[in-house]
Parts: structure tokens; C-alpha cells; sequence
């Protein structure tokens, strides 16, 4: 995108990157002027649910015209790729002013009020931000104050598969209503107002543990420490007034964050004045009401985009999801079962187990009534002993992120009224959702039998290698890629390995900035390398049966066709050529036909062609939407999506005669993208919730008709079979970023393949 033109804007270079969306700086010549650009990825431009909240949430932060509030001048699309273009502030955010110079306390009176007054303004219009922390406040360089994230990023943050019924927030700043998955209102915001307080006058936030899951409990239960255990030398004063802005019961706090802001400048005022002594707040503020608050939409915030884009923060921290809607009253959770402990060490140089935060949290979730749930460890001390499972509608935790010193790792504690969203960290802790009865999946094996480290073979380095996943998932042996490598690489992970998938490699769709590219890895999210790089859309990959091409769909003349190019690099061959999208391609098991969808989407019907795309045979011809078609292992059927009665649902044709043979009910709001099982027994897809967000992988028995659940939540879609059926490859979002993973079919366990900035999805497995 750098140096395009997009609307009037010239974009100019990258600010930062994220899984959802890029922010470019860019100039406007009307205005004279440099803007930030945010363009949303090509993976959610495509999703109309998403655009329709997109703009309706971009003209309600448009309508926010406050001077301490990131104004967004305009929205728009470019080549179908939705964009919002806000006021750049370079001055960086109050998260990197902490963390390279303490702030006075006058300096933090003068960020405090500018904030408290955007905030209650925002309240007052209907709006509470629910994710107010130090990465959201921007700086300019006269060191003025703008509060971002308004409603841009609380519906960004619904796309987290949290639904109306949970909400999300950063643990350090978390109200302890939020923790509990409570209705919040505006005191919610004043009690993060609170803690961002005390961080900016103590260099530490009010509450440091191990893990998140412990910085919730302490937010519920703990007493806020006083400010003078960190500098002696501020005035105890203060401790009154953020022990108010703290209060647990929201009734208690300030009733507006002007009050709270008032206060403080009076603390900072006497303080400063000769020959007062430090004391009690005194009479606080009058008590201003806020006027009355109605949620404008109950999405989840997310911080994503960098530090200097208007509407978004830096990426730097972790999210809590907690479902809101739950009966509250007394409850007992289910038992947890042996757990080992694991020790870790804090910023403050405290040491408790891991388990006394988990213990803290079932605490919280006794106060809301919610289930059981089960506690594996990925790496460090011993395995749990593997529960039974639970009953239906059980509640489960997960952990996840690295265990540091930051109490901002990812956590989601989910409520069995909400929709689950499950993050994996790089390492440590995860506490991963229990299967029902009705599931299929096998129990997990706490163990698993050690292989050779890999010795395969990497894509040829003609190629454009990218930086491959750094992840703690365990390794499988590499396979090597025709045609014949030029050289061999080690990989660098080499933690316990796990039973392989098969020899073979990944291709996936790699999203980057606006456009996508074609990448393969091997089995273990390693030795990756670029395949396609155009500046367009490239997607869809699929491998021919004996490896040596791959088909994938293309952009590159305006609307979708099919090309193939060889495994290890090459020209990319034009297959066809139409005035409407040719997509989603997929070889006969002999490798010499290739079945496609060509069409609109809600128009779209199925193709089959010869391999150099020649003779095409068009299979459906119907007013509806035929879509996504995959071949049988034995070439006798096609399996597809249709929209034959009324919303998508996986089918089954006979081939080469297209005769429709079964419509399999659909368990969810939407059914899409099948894919065969290698015996040809099953078929693994994902499905759509009824806000047209991703959700779960399904396996459909295709003898019986039959659906049961595999992997639940998370945003988990697009599967692909491993050649022995003993892996589903998918793909995952969690916080805005798409990552490919891996499940076991015999253990349960889900590995992470590749991270980073890109959004890698669809994946195929080739031998």
C-alpha cells in the first residue's frame, strides 16, 4: 500500500501492524495534513456481519467530538477493503511515557483531567469504554491527553467470539464487576481510571501476581496497597483518593471521573504548598451524577494497532474475557483433581504457586455459579492427572501468554451462557475447555511417546523466507518437498515431540497489509517460505495429489481465478478466465480435474475443469449459493456448502454426474468449508454463530448424518486433515490475530503453528 492512493489520501509508510488491520501514515493535500489510516484486513472485509458493525460503530466514535478524544475524519473502502482515517498523535502513549521516564505529580493532575473529562463526556453520550489502561491514552508531543479504543475497538473485540453475554478487559485495570462478568457502567471506567492512577504516581499498577487469573482475584478480594509503599515521599493523601476510585462496590466510587480528577488536583495543590503536612483527602469533590448510561453495544474492546494510530493501542497487552449474564448466588465449584503447582517468581520478588491464583478465580466463579473444568500443562513440572469430564454446559478457564512479570497475559474465563474464546499462550499454563458427553473427542493422553527430531527438508531458498513461529508446541518430523530441495535447514525448536501428522507441509493464505500471499511450512510451523508475493490477494491453496503444484485462487485481474504453480516456486499458470470470481479450488484424487466454485457468492455454483484448465463442466445450476466444493478420497463424491434452504449447510453430490445425494442438517447458524476425512468416513467444518462470526470445527459422520463438536470457540475455522487423519489443521483468532494450530485426534491437544502479524489461515496439507 505505501505510496498508493487511497480516496484522497496519499499513504505514506506503516505506523503499525496488527492481525484485524494496518495504520499507515498517510498525507491528505486537501488539508495539508498527515493522518492515521486503519484498512481492515481482507479476511474480515469479506465478512458482511463485520462491515455492517464496522461502519455503524465508526459513525458513533465519529459523533464523539470532544478535544481529548481521537477524532475519526472519515470511513470509506478502497478495492473493497474498508478503511477509517483518524488524527495521527505522534507523541506515543502514556504506556511508553511510564516505561521511560517518571511522571510528576502536577504532569499527572494535567493527563488526568484531560482524560476524566473525555471520559465523563463520553458517559454522558451513552458510552462506557470498558478497556481504559495506559496504552489507550495517547500523548501528544505538548503533552496533551486523547483517550482512544471508543467503540472501534469494542467492536473489533466482538469478533473475539465474546458475545453479548462477556466482555473483555485487561486484568491490571479490571473493575472487580468486570472480573465477575457483572453489567458494567460508568463506575467500571472510574475504578480503571483508578488503577491507572496509581501506576502513573507509583510506577506499578495496584495489583502484581503470577498470573492474571490471581490479578483478578486480588482486584475482587485485596485491599489497594498504599501508594507510599513504593515512594515514601508521596502524600498519603493519595491513598484516599484511589481507594475511592477503587472502591469494590461501584456505589462507593467517585460518582463521576471529574470528581475523581478534582480531587487529585487538590491532593497535588496542598502537597506542593510550603508547609503543609501530608494528610487525609479531606472533602472530596461534590458529587456531580453522571447522567444515565446505556451501553451502545455490548462488543468486547481490543487493543491492536500500534501506539500512534488514533483508535488503537499498542499491542502490548493481554485481555480478559468473562461471561456476563450468569446467575449470581452461592455455588460450588466442581473439584479441580491433582494439579502440580508451578512456582513463579513476580516483579515485586514474591513467590506463590500458580494454583493458589486459580483457586483464588474458582472463588469468583462460585460467586456466579458456573461448573467444572480441567487444568493440563503444556511445559515446566508435572502433567495433571486428566479429569473426568463434565456435565453438560460446564464452564471452563483458560490461561494462556507467557508467564512473566506482566500481569497482563491473555486470559478468558467463560461462562456457559457466553460464547467461548480460547487463547493459547507461547508457554507455560493452559487451562483448556472440558469436552461434554455428546462430544466425540477421545480423553487426553497425559504423555506421549518421543520421535527423532526432525530431518526434512525446506522449500528451495529461491523463495522469500519469512521468521517462522517461535511457539511451544512440540515437534514433528519434517517432510521433505518436491521438487528437490538445494539445501537443508535444522529446526531450532526442540522441545518434547509429539506423534507426526504425516510427512507432508502446510500451504496457507498469509495475510499481509492489504493483500495475501500463498506460504508453506512444515508440520511444525517451521522453515516457512513465501510462494506468491504480487501486492494482491492470493488464497485458497491446494495441493495436487502428488505434490508437485499447488492450486490457489488470485486477484490479480480484478476478480478471483485459478492458477497453479509449482511446490517449489515458480511462474504461476493461468487456469481460468471469467467476468465473475472463480475460488476455492480442490484436485481429484488423481490430479486431473480440478473442482472450483465460480460466482457471487450467494450466486455461486460448482465447476470441475481438466488440470490445465481446459473442459469445463459446470456441475449446479441453481438461484442459490453452491459453494467450496472438495473431492472424495475415492473421486465418487463432492462434498460442499449450500445455501439450498436458506443458510449454508454441507452437502454431497455424486461425480462426474452432479446429482445431489444428502443436505446434512447444520447445528449451528451457519455451516461451511467441509473437508474429507483420509478414509473418507468423515467430514471435518466449521460453523458460523448466529452474529455470522466464526465458531466451532464440527466432524460430520457421512454414514449416519450425524454432527458432534470437535474443537470449540476461539474463532476456529477453514479444518484440513492430515494424511493419516491423525491431525485437523485449523485456523484460530484470538485477540485480532489469526494463527494456524493444530489438534490431536487422539490426545485432544492444540498446538500453535505459526505467530506474528500476519493472519494465516486455510490451510492445506500436502504429501
Amino acid at each position: 500500500m505505501i505510496g498508493q492512493q487511497v480516496g484522497q489520501y496519499q499513504v505514506i509508510d506503516i505506523i503499525s501492524q496488527g492481525g484485524m488491520a494496518t495504520v499507515y501514515r498517510a498525507y491528505q493535500p486537501a488539508f495539508d495534513r498527515y493522518v492515521a489510516l486503519k484498512i481492515l484486513s481482507r479476511q474480515l472485509s469479506e465478512d458482511p456481519t463485520f462491515l455492517k458493525r464496522f461502519q455503524r460503530e465508526a459513525r458513533v466514535v465519529a459523533r464523539l467530538e470532544h478535544r481529548s478524544i481521537v477524532p475519526v475524519y472519515e470511513y470509506g473502502e478502497h478495492r473493497g477493503l474498508p478503511y477509517i482515517v483518524m488524527r495521527l498523535i505522534e507523541g506515543g502513549t502514556l504506556r511508553k511515557k511510564l516505561y521511560y521516564e517518571r511522571i510528576s505529580l502536577p504532569e499527572a493532575a494535567h493527563i488526568l483531567e484531560q482524560v476524566a473529562d473525555a471520559l465523563d463526556y463520553a458517559h454522558q453520550q451513552g458510552i462506557i469504554h470498558r478497556d481504559l489502561k495506559p496504552s489507550n491514552i495517547l500523548l501528544d508531543e505538548r503533552g496533551n491527553a486523547y483517550l482512544s479504543d471508543f467503540g472501534i475497538a469494542k467492536m473489533l473485540g466482538s469478533t473475539t467470539q465474546v458475545t453479548a453475554s462477556g466482555v473483555v478487559g485487561t486484568p491490571s485495570y479490571m473493575s472487580p464487576e468486570q472480573c465477575q462478568g457483572k453489567r458494567l457502567t460508568p463506575a467500571s471506567d472510574i475504578y480503571a481510571l483508578g488503577a491507572i492512577l496509581y501506576e502513573i504516581v507509583t510506577g506499578q499498577p495496584p495489583f502484581e501476581a503470577e498470573t492474571p487469573l490471581a490479578v483478578m482475584y486480588m482486584h475482587v478480594k485485596d485491599p489497594v496497597p498504599p501508594v507510599r509503599e513504593h515512594d515514601p515521599s508521596l502524600p498519603a493523601a493519595l491513598d484516599a483518593v484511589i481507594a475511592r476510585a477503587m472502591a469494590k462496590r461501584p456505589d462507593d466510587r467517585y460518582p463521576s471521573a471529574l470528581a475523581l480528577a478534582a480531587d487529585f488536583r487538590r491532593v497535588v495543590e496542598e502537597a506542593g504548598r510550603p508547609g503543609v503536612a501530608a494528610g487525609g483527602a479531606g472533602d472530596t469533590a461534590s458529587d456531580v451524577p453522571v447522567s444515565h448510561v446505556e451501553v451502545v453495544d455490548e462488543g468486547a474492546f481490543s487493543e491492536e494497532y500500534g501506539e500512534y494510530a488514533g483508535a488503537g493501542g499498542s499491542s502490548g497487552g493481554g485481555y480478559v474475557a468473562v461471561g456476563e449474564g450468569a446467575h449470581e448466588g452461592p455455588g460450588e465449584p466442581e473439584p479441580l483433581g491433582t494439579v502440580t503447582p508451578v512456582r513463579r517468581r513476580t516483579s515485586r520478588g514474591r513467590t506463590f504457586p500458580f494454583l493458589a491464583g486459580v483457586l483464588g478465580v474458582l472463588m469468583l466463579l462460585s460467586a456466579v455459579g458456573v461448573g467444572a473444568f480441567l487444568l493440563s500443562q503444556v511445559e515446566g513440572g508435572s502433567a495433571a492427572r486428566p479429569p473426568t469430564l463434565p456435565p453438560p454446559g460446564a464452564a471452563a478457564i483458560m490461561a494462556g501468554g507467557e508467564a512473566t512479570d506482566t500481569p497482563e497475559a491473555t486470559i478468558v474465563i467463560i461462562i456457559p451462557t457466553s460464547t467461548p474464546l480460547t487463547p493459547t499462550g507461547d508457554q507455560g499454563v493452559i487451562i483448556e475447555p472440558t469436552a461434554t458427553p455428546d462430544e466425540t473427542s477421545l480423553p487426553p493422553s497425559p504423555t506421549s511417546s518421543p520421535i527423532p527430531p526432525p530431518t526434512g527438508t525446506p522449500l528451495p531458498p529461491s523463495n522469500t523466507p519469512f521468521p517462522t513461529s517461535t511457539s511451544t508446541i512440540t515437534p514433528t518430523p519434517t517432510a521433505t518437498l518436491p521438487p528437490t530441495p538445494t539445501y537443508t535447514a535444522t529446526p531450532t525448536n526442540t522441545s518434547t515431540p509429539v506423534p507426526s501428522g504425516g510427512s507432508g507441509w502446510l500451504a496457507y493464505t498469509r495475510g499481509i497489509n492489504a493483500s495475501a500471499e500463498i506460504a508453506v511450512v512444515d508440520a511444525n510451523g517451521q522453515n516457512g517460505r513465501v510462494l506468491t508475493s504480487n501486492g494482491y490477494y492470493d488464497g485458497e491453496p491446494d495441493w495436487s495429489p502428488d505434490g508437485s503444484l499447488i492450486a490457489f485462487e488470485s486477484r490479480q485481474g480484478g476478480d478471483s481465478d485459478i492458477y497453479v504453480i509449482p511446490a517449489g516456486g515458480g511462474t504461476p499458470q493461468r487456469l481460468t478466465s471469467s467476468n465473475q470470481p472463480n475460488r476455492h479450488p480442490d484436485w481429484s484424487p488423481d490430479g486431473s480435474r480440478i473442482v472450483y466454485e465460480s460466482g457471487r457468492d450467494d450466486q455461486s455454483d460448482i465447476y470441475v475443469m481438466n488440470a490445465d484448465g481446459s473442459g469445463i463442466t459446470r456441475l449446479t445450476e441453481n438461484d442459490y449459493g453452491d459453494r467450496a466444493p472438495r473431492f472424495s478420497p475415492d473421486g465418487s463424491r463432492i462434498a460442499y456448502m449450500t445455501q439450498q434452504r436458506g443458510k449454508w449447510e454441507i452437502a454431497l453430490m455424486s461425480y462426474p454426474d452432479g446429482t445431489q445425494i444428502a443436505i446434512f442438517d447444520c447445528p449451528a447458524a451457519d455451516c461451511r468449508f467441509p473437508a474429507w476425512s483420509p478414509d473418507g468416513s468423515r467430514i471435518a467444518y466449521n460453523t458460523l454463530d448466529s452474529a455470522g462470526e466464526v465458531a466451532d470445527i464440527w466432524l460430520l459422520d457421512v454414514g449416519s448424518g450425524q454432527s458432534t463438536r470437535l474443537i470449540q470457540g476461539a474463532e476456529s475455522g477453514r479444518p484440513a486433515w492430515s494424511g493419516d487423519g491423525l491431525f485437523i489443521f485449523f485456523n484460530r483468532t484470538i485477540e485480532g490475530n489469526t494463527d494456524l494450530y493444530r489438534y490431536n485426534m487422539q490426545s485432544g491437544a492444540i498446538e500453535r503453528l505459526t505467530t506474528g502479524a500476519t493472519e494465516d489461515y486455510g490451510p492445506d496439507w500436502g504429501p
